[in-house]
Formats: structure tokens, C-alpha cells, sequence
């Protein structure tokens, strides 16, 4: 069975049994909710970055940096994961590698931890709606519940044309 880069294994994304699998997730919180990817599908964490501004009516985006020579819009989180940032003024932002490569920035308020899970203690959620559904799964963490989100589908959202702000 094949794997996406910095994707879980395919048997928790569709259903299939669990055999114990580990998998390193970095888990990040925004408005008080904690989120995790597959920590390989993470190039960097940035740390209150200095962000360009972006242009007038374009809510969706948080700024612009520059990293590795190329210009990253840097993604709101309200767009992908349905929450707003607490620390708008200094966010963190992680810059996240898709399957194919190319890279999204998303402004979250907090890098909390790197952690090794077991595919068997995330809970599979219903796919409902679109086939690129966002939230892979449900495990605790430190007595929290956190949300497993799917790298290529956080892609997606991230790269969705932005609405304008009327």
C-alpha cells in the first residue's frame, strides 16, 4: 500500500483496518482548538514571521512572506479549518509541502508539540460533502480532544481563490 507524502497511511484515510501503525504529527492550536498533520508534510514552522500585508478586500489572507526565494500568500485559518486566530497580530505560520510539492502557508496561533500516534488511537470521521474532506480524524492529546487534518485537502483550502471582502 502505497503512501502519499506527509499523508497518514491510506488504510486510516479510507476505512480500512488499523494495525498500529506510528506516525509523527506536529499538532498546532488555533482559537483554543488543537489541529494535527503528519509532521513530514511540514517544512517549517515560522515563529511571528514579518508578514507583507495583503491587498485591500482579500479577508482570507493573513499576508505574504517570503521563503526560499518565492512569495507564499499566507492563508487565514477561518478558510481551511473553520476557526479564527487569537494572536491575529503575531501569528505562527506553517509552511506545508502537498503531494505534488508545491507549498501553502496557514497563519495558526501555536506550534505546540511534535508527537508519535499510533493510527489505531485516532477515531475515522464520516466523509461528508466534497471527496477532499478536511478533518481526517479525532485522538486525544494531554486530555484534549484534537482534530487530524488531511495535508492535501488543508492544500487545497489554502489555495482556494480567495473571496473578495466586500
Amino acid at each position: 500500500m502505497g503512501e502519499r507524502p506527509g499523508a497518514l497511511p491510506a488504510r486510516v484515510e479510507d476505512g480500512r483496518p488499523l494495525d498500529g501503525d506510528e506516525v509523527a504529527l506536529l499538532v498546532f492550536r488555533v482559537a483554543g482548538e488543537r489541529f494535527a498533520v503528519p509532521a513530514r508534510a511540514v517544512e517549517v514552522a515560522l515563529d511571528a514571521p514579518t508578514l507583507q500585508l495583503p491587498p485591500d478586500g482579500l479577508a482570507d489572507l493573513v499576508g505574504a512572506l517570503s521563503y526560499r526565494g518565492a512569495v507564499l500568500s499566507v492563508a487565514h485559518p477561518e478558510r481551511a479549518l473553520g476557526v479564527a486566530l487569537d494572536t491575529p497580530e503575531r501569528p505562527v505560520v506553517l509552511v506545508v509541502r502537498a503531494a505534488e510539492s508545491s507549498l501553502v502557508a496557514l497563519a495558526v496561533d501555536d506550534v505546540e508539540d511534535v508527537i508519535d500516534l499510533s493510527d489505531t488511537m485516532v477515531t475515522p470521521v464520516p466523509v461528508v460533502g466534497e471527496p477532499h474532506a478536511i478533518f481526517l480524524g479525532l485522538f486525544r492529546h494531554r486530555g484534549a480532544l484534537v482534530v487530524l487534518v488531511d495535508p492535501d485537502a488543508l492544500h487545497l483550502a489554502c489555495r482556494a481563490a480567495p473571496v473578495p471582502h466586500a
